[in-house]
């Protein structure tokens, strides 16, 4: 079955002045992200493809990432559709990735991932912290066509604190 990893963006500042899609990450958010790095990476694939909302923060978030993995992953698509709040909204991106293509992570915003995650698994009730990654199955094998997804892998900066 096909994978799809959702990563919520790191927790960002909330400096004067600055519109909330050019906010940057916060101290606390860059230590969530070197605690859960090593965890992050033995989980997912080298064979991902990778879309990050455009995002100051999002941006922020995997580049950490990548950095304190070590990992120098080229298959990184930049969206701004990816920059929603809405689960509805993010639901169309992920229909319209390419069937011919890898596994995939998302790396994005809340509400939208939490409202995803939680319209096709009934059993998801929780909310997505900042650095909150999850692992969903797919019951299908096409991105346009999947029903339903299990989430079968979590991992919150509090499960590693």
């Amino acid at each position: 079955m096909r994978k799809l990893y959702l990563l919520r963006h790191a927790k960002s500042s909330y400096e004067d002045g600055l519109p909330d899609f050019e906010r940057r990450l916060a101290p606390r958010g860059i230590a969530d992200i070197k605690a859960l790095s090593p965890h992050l990476f033995r989980i997912l694939p080298d064979d991902l493809t990778m879309y990050c909302s455009l995002a100051k923060r999002t941006q922020q978030t995997l580049q950490y990432y990548l950095d304190y993995a070590d990992m120098k992953w080229t298959n990184v698509n930049y969206k701004n559709s990816l920059y929603t709040f809405n689960g509805r909204d993010l639901e169309k991106v992920i229909r319209s990735f390419n069937d011919d293509g890898n596994d995939a992570l998302v790396v994005g915003h809340n509400e939208a991932l939490t409202e995803f995650v939680q319209k096709f698994d009934s059993n998801f009730t929780e909310h997505l912290p900042t650095s909150g990654f999850l692992e969903l199955e797919l019951d299908k094998d096409s991105w346009a066509e999947f029903t339903k997804v299990k989430v079968t892998l979590k991992l919150f900066p509090k499960d590693i604190r």
